[in-house]
């Protein structure tokens, strides 16, 4: 929801994709667009941008994996991987 709420609102794409993938021990998420880019390992590591950050935090509790390749002028894809059954992912028990 945050990568599609990003491309809505700072990518000035014109085009977009999802592609979602179920798998017996995974679902990947891989979002591209064909907006405006941006220095992808600069705001990844930058305080300024909570939502990529928040975005990685939900994966890693997930035990999944985020990918984030975009520069200046050429898109942007993003790239999630969750794994699923086992021991992956949060437990609930009610008692």
């Amino acid at each position: 929801q945050e990568a599609i709420t990003n491309i809505l609102r700072h990518a000035e794409a014109s085009r977009a994709s999802l592609v979602l993938i179920h798998r017996e021990d995974e679902v990947i998420m891989v979002l591209e667009d064909d907006g405006r880019g941006f220095d992808a390992e600069a705001a990844v590591h930058g305080a300024a941008n909570l939502g990529l950050l928040g975005m990685r935090e939900r994966a890693t509790l997930l035990r999944g994996d985020l990918l984030i390749e975009s520069q200046p002028g050429q898109g942007t894809v993003v790239r999630v991987r969750i794994p699923l059954g086992g021991d992956h992912g949060p437990t609930h028990t009610d008692r």
